[in-house]
């Protein structure tokens, strides 16, 4: 999560999410399979996006509580991708 210092303590801090569908997508693809009597399947795949090469430049904010002293300008370059983000 790439905004993770903005969760509150008490309501989602101790949880990790990532909305990658749309509930219309899942309706759809529901109604799809009831129609043509298809099977689903699901599964969780943990680290799909960790380690993977990013497709352009991302730069993060320095994190609240922890900026730097006369360095509040700079920024954290990330190399590498976040889980949820592509």
């Amino acid at each position: 999560m790439a905004k993770g210092f903005e969760q509150k303590e008490g309501l989602d801090f101790q949880k990790t999410f990532v909305s990658i569908i749309e509930w219309n997508t899942i309706i759809f693809v529901v109604a799809l399979t009831a129609h043509f009597r298809w099977r689903i399947s699901q599964m969780d795949v943990k680290i799909m996006f960790l380690n993977h090469d990013l497709k352009k430049e991302v730069y993060l904010m320095q994190l609240e509580g922890f900026i730097q002293t006369r360095k509040e300008h700079l920024v954290s370059k990330l190399n590498k991708t976040l889980y949820g983000l592509q």
